[in-house]
This record gives structure tokens, C-alpha cells and sequence, in this order.
């Protein structure tokens, strides 16, 4: 699995994830699950969060959402199977309201933690292209009037 990378406009590339599950499980009760997650840049050394919830994919966004400025909420989820058989394609939709707007994501893989994770970069990508898009027009509508 790649490393995720910072790009150009702060975009994630990738991903790559420690998942390190809280044992012992409690009768009936689970510890929450803790995941962790690098995101380097190019000829730089790695940052790391991690994160809790009550469940792997919780804790993967937690962790994932440690390196957003804006506050990143979970809308929808949905988890399909994209090819038959025990080594099936899961395919992840998810929907993430980030600085008051909805995006959509959508990432794959055979672990479906993973391709949740995928999912919830991919989204966010979208959020920071949006906010650099945005911020572009407005100086160059800046530039026109003078402002």
C-alpha cells in the first residue's frame, strides 16, 4: 500500500494504515478499536494520528480526520461488494459534510477498512479542491475589480 501524500493544495494521495485492535475483548463489550495512520510528503518524514471509535472504520476516521483543519462528519456510508467470491472487492461510497458542504468519496480495495479509508480521502481531496478552486477565482475576480 503507498504511502499517503501531501500534493499540491494540501491533497491526499493514497493511503496507508497501522490498524492496532485493543485486546482483551470484554464479555459482550468490545475496547474501543484504535487506528493509526502516517501521511508523509515527498522526502519527508512521516506525521502520524491515530484514533479511537467503536468500531475499526470509526477509528480509521479519527484518525484520518486528525489531519483536517475543518471539522469532517461522517453523513453516509455505504459498503457493497464489487466482485463475487471470499476475495471480493469491497466498494465504499461515503458522504462527509467538511467547512459546511457535502462531498462525496469512493475508494476500493479486498479490506474494506481500507477502501473506507480510500473513500474518506478521496472526499476529502474533493473538499480541499473545492476550497483552493474557490480561493483562485476569488483572487482572480479580486485582480479584475481592483479589489
Amino acid at each position: 500500500m503507498p504511502l499517503v501524500r501531501l500534493g499540491e493544495g494540501g491533497l491526499l494521495f493514497g493511503v496507508r494504515l497501522g490498524l492496532v485492535p485493543r485486546l482483551p475483548l470484554l464479555v459482550g463489550h468490545a475496547v474501543d478499536d484504535l487506528a493509526r495512520i502516517r501521511i508523509g510528503e515527498a522526502g519527508g518524514s512521516p506525521t502520524e494520528s491515530t484514533g479511537e471509535g467503536d468500531g475499526p472504520v470509526a477509528a480509521t476516521f479519527a484518525a484520518i480526520a486528525g489531519f483536517v483543519d475543518d471539522r469532517m462528519e461522517l453523513e453516509d456510508l455505504v459498503i457493497r461488494a464489487a466482485t463475487p467470491g471470499r476475495d471480493a472487492v469491497g466498494e465504499v461510497t461515503v458522504r462527509l459534510r467538511v467547512g459546511g458542504r457535502s462531498f462525496t468519496g469512493r475508494g476500493a480495495s479486498t479490506d474494506v477498512v481500507n477502501a473506507a479509508a480510500r473513500a474518506c480521502i478521496h472526499g476529502l481531496n474533493k473538499a480541499a479542491q473545492a476550497t483552493h478552486l474557490e480561493a483562485r477565482e476569488l483572487a482572480r475576480a479580486a485582480d479584475v475589480w481592483g479589489v
